[in-house]
């Protein structure tokens, strides 16, 4: 989650306020847009009943050519035919080489060898068949490890000590006692585990370099990404982060970087695939959120999950761009677009030609995979 965009004009000088307009003009002209640009789905009643109150200023996010989705197009459609085929499926150590891309498979060896070996995490199964897990070692133990893999995909961790507090962002480390909570611990691990398949060439394109885990304090939320005074890192949470909190606010970095600290908001081409439509959705890529959209009786914005459209003062625009970031970095995304809501599959196709774009190698690895 971003921090709301009245706590970063707050926080801007003048002649960045001045840059950044309104608050109001910002979010009218992101929907607005969304209204000037059609996207043809026979399958939906479109309405478009948003009103451009006046122009946001001239920090829009760059347009993608449709050719380059096209390219994106043909990629996942060679994805889909081997699947469906019979063919010899390419291993993933033969792609690397192909594609010229890393998975730290000794760092991430070393990591789990470390956890099981040593008896750090241990295993049982309950009368119901769930497996639960135990974290038996200090909280130091796993953040050493954690960091030494962290290191692998050229990230720093930091973890905030107790009562400590940084400049410009709303957190301050857990006590003693919360960090060596069987939560911290767990949470901990799944943060570094979320990177297992994701190359480090990709890490490093998107552009986090530092983590720093603590009590997010004053926001209901389970990690941000405060990009005006931290334009590389993100901020999570130890006790209320989940599977995919890293590499969601990751996703806010890149955007932030790909179409400037102002543009991420102003990104009309992503917009106009967000807007509201009379049809329920049928499909989501959210397994627990299935349709993602937000209700109402005149319509539903469209989005990848429901919880892109709990930031609201956007329209949901950035929220759901860092969702599909987590998505496609977590491979969840690529041959499963056909059956998905048809906005939802244009909205990825979108995000993977921009990466697509910069890192053509890249994205065609993660596709092919």
């Amino acid at each position: 989650m971003t921090n709301h965009y009245l706590q970063r004009f707050e926080a801007m000088n003048p002649t960045q306020q001045v840059k950044a307009g309104g608050l109001a003009a910002m979010v009218a002209f992101n929907l607005g847009l969304a209204a000037g640009l059609a996207v043809d789905v026979d399958s939906h009643h479109v309405t478009h009943d948003y009103q451009v109150e006046q122009d946001y200023g001239p920090d829009v996010c760059p347009q993608i050519d449709e050719q380059v989705i096209e390219e994106v197009d043909t990629l996942l459609a060679d994805a889909r035919e081997r699947e469906a085929s019979d063919m010899q499926q390419t291993t993933w150590y033969e792609l690397e080489d192909k594609y010229d891309v890393t998975i730290p498979h000794d760092a991430i060896d070393n990591f789990e060898t470390r956890l099981f070996e040593d008896g750090a995490e241990v295993l049982t199964q309950g009368v119901t068949g769930e497996v639960n897990r135990y974290f038996i070692e200090p909280f130091d133990y796993y953040q050493e490890r954690a960091s030494e893999l962290l290191s692998a995909y050229g990230l720093d961790l930091v973890v905030l000590d107790e009562g400590q507090a940084m400049d410009g962002v709303n957190m301050i480390g857990y006590s003693s006692a919360d960090m060596e909570s069987q939560a911290a611990k767990a949470n901990l691990v799944s943060l570094v585990r979320q990177l297992y398949q994701t190359p480090v060439e990709l890490v490093s394109y998107l552009g986090t370099k530092t983590v720093v885990v603590g009590n997010i304090v004053k926001a209901d939320t389970s990690g941000y990404a405060n990009t005006v005074p931290f334009p590389d890192t993100v901020f999570i949470d130890a006790l209320a982060a989940n599977q995919r909190t890293l590499l969601h606010e990751m996703g806010h970095v890149w955007d932030a970087q790909y179409c400037g600290e102002y543009g991420m908001y102003n990104d009309p081409q992503f917009a106009a695939l967000m807007p509201k439509v009379i049809q329920p959705a049928d499909h989501s890529l959210d397994s627990e959120n299935q349709g993602g959209s937000e209700d109402m009786s005149e319509g539903r914005i469209v989005a990848t999950t429901d919880y892109a459209l709990e930031e609201t003062i956007d329209g949901g625009i950035v929220e759901n761009k860092a969702e599909i970031i987590a998505q496609i970095s977590n491979y969840e995304s690529y041959t499963t677009l056909p059956t998905v809501e048809p906005y939802v599959s244009q909205q990825h196709r979108l995000i993977m030609a921009r990466l697509y774009q910069d890192a053509p190698n890249l994205m065609a690895y993660m596709i092919e995979l």
